[in-house]
């Protein structure tokens, strides 16, 4: 919704500096400041700048103010983010949150998910932490029966409902990811790929 109402604003911007210009004649001078003040009026519409101040609570009032859509599953948190796993109509979505003095706030980016499949149908993923080697865990099995999914960096596993009923997930914050990094689910073992964020046996 917000970001129809910063559209609608900005066409009517638009607009307005068009007709300005078309009925009155204007020096190089006058033409340069309107393109300026019109540029400056679509960066402050289209570009968010208010949510470098904003501040929030609570992970659920972020996700209402910045999604408000879909069904929040799980959240897993670390000293300076916050990962909300949320559903809508039946995919699963990310949301990264910053995290301040106790306060979340503007997404630091939209998540970018390395995914890898092993052999028995389970997922693995990779959401980092953006300028760290910190990284958000995510494992996707098959199953509603619960599993214990370790790791080599003793993190604690999290476990939630898929909203589309076949699959368990797990998620955990781990800090420090190398190559020497494992996950461990069931009877398999999965070794990060050299020089990438992915999963092999």
């Amino acid at each position: 919704m917000q970001h129809i109402i910063r559209e609608c604003i900005g066409a009517i911007f638009v607009i307005l500096f068009l007709l300005r210009i078309r009925k009155k004649r204007k020096n190089k001078k006058q033409v340069l400041f309107s393109v300026l003040a019109l540029s400056v009026v679509l960066c402050l519409v289209f570009f968010s700048f208010e949510n470098l101040f904003l501040r929030f609570r609570s992970t659920e009032s972020a996700f209402t103010y910045f999604s408000n859509q879909g069904t929040i599953a799980c959240t897993v948190e670390s000293d300076n983010s916050a990962l909300i796993i949320s559903f809508k109509n039946s995919q699963e979505e990310f949301l990264l949150l910053g995290k301040k003095d106790g306060t979340y706030c503007a997404p630091l980016q939209q998540p970018r998910l390395q995914t890898s499949r092993n052999e028995t149908g389970s997922y693995f993923s990779f959401i980092n932490e953006p300028w760290t080697n910190n990284y958000y865990v995510i494992v996707l099995r098959p199953s509603q029966q619960e599993t214990a999914v370790t790791d080599s960096c003793n993190s604690t596993f999290s476990s939630y409902t898929n909203l589309t009923g076949y699959f368990l997930g797990y998620v955990a914050y781990v800090q420090n990811v190398d190559e020497t990094y494992y996950v461990q689910i069931d009877d398999d073992t999965l070794y990060m790929k050299s020089g990438t964020h992915t999963f092999q046996t």
